[in-house]
C-alpha cells in the first residue's frame, strides 16, 4: 500500500494514532509542564509494554534537548522512536508487536 503523508506534523500524528489504535493500543499525548524534551506520545500496548514516540514533520530533526531526554530514557530501558514518516510508523508498530509477543510467551 502506497501512502503519502503531507509535510505536516499533524498528518504524521493522525496516521500514527490510527495505526496504533488499529492494534488495540492506547495512545496518549504526553505533556510535562515545566520539562522540555519528553516525547509527545506514549503508547500502552498491554502486557506491560509501553512505547514512546516523538512525532515530527517529515525531515525535521530532533532538537538538542529532545536528543538528550530520549538518550536518558533509552539508557533506562525505554523504547523511544523519532517518527517522521510511514517507515518510522511501521517500525514502531512492528517493534511494539514483537515486544508484546515476547511478553505473551513468558506470561502465564
Amino acid at each position: 500500500m502506497s501512502l503519502t503523508i503531507k509535510k505536516r506534523e499533524s498528518s504524521i500524528e493522525d496516521h500514527f494514532t490510527r495505526q496504533c489504535k488499529a492494534e488495540g493500543w492506547l495512545v496518549r499525548k504526553y505533556v510535562t509542564p515545566g520539562h522540555n524534551g519528553a516525547p509527545d506520545r506514549i503508547v500502552f500496548a498491554g502486557h506491560n509494554v509501553v512505547g514512546w514516540a516523538e512525532l515530527k514533520r517529515p525531515g525535521k530533526d530532533l532538537e538538542e534537548h529532545q536528543v538528550i531526554e530520549i538518550r536518558k530514557m533509552r539508557e533506562r530501558g525505554a523504547y523511544v522512536l523519532k517518527v517522521d514518516g510511514i517507515a518510522d510508523i511501521a517500525q514502531f508498530v512492528a517493534t511494539m508487536r514483537r515486544m508484546v509477543e515476547a511478553r505473551r510467551e513468558v506470561s502465564p
